[in-house]
């Protein structure tokens, strides 16, 4: 099986953001998922999903164990809407529900 080799980006904390007139505010604009900021400050973007590849490359590049790849926490998941809120609650709990607690007559 052939594996295809991990694209590396480097970009500056200056070329991630963008002012958005919608946030009202800088907004980041992360180039993957996996990342790793490293001594100079600059962000390590590696294209892949898999995080323990993200890793090793970071390994091979920077040495063993010198830097942990992180993962962007804008990212959206199935419970996650576009808007940012879930898309899944939570439920009344159980508690006082016993079959022992209803009153019978």
């Amino acid at each position: 099986m052939i594996s295809k080799e991990i694209e590396v980006v480097t970009k500056s904390l200056g070329e991630l953001q963008y002012w958005s007139d919608e946030e009202q505010g800088y907004v980041e604009k992360f180039a993957s998922g996996l990342y790793i900021i490293d001594a100079l400050g600059n962000y390590v973007f590696f294209m892949t999903r898999d995080r323990k590849k993200a890793q090793s490359k970071c390994n091979e590049i920077y040495g063993d164990n010198k830097y942990t790849v992180r993962t962007t926490s804008d990212k959206k998941t199935k419970s996650r809407l576009e808007s940012g809120g879930v898309s899944c609650h939570g439920t009344t709990s159980r508690r006082g529900m016993g079959s022992w607690l209803k009153k019978t007559i």
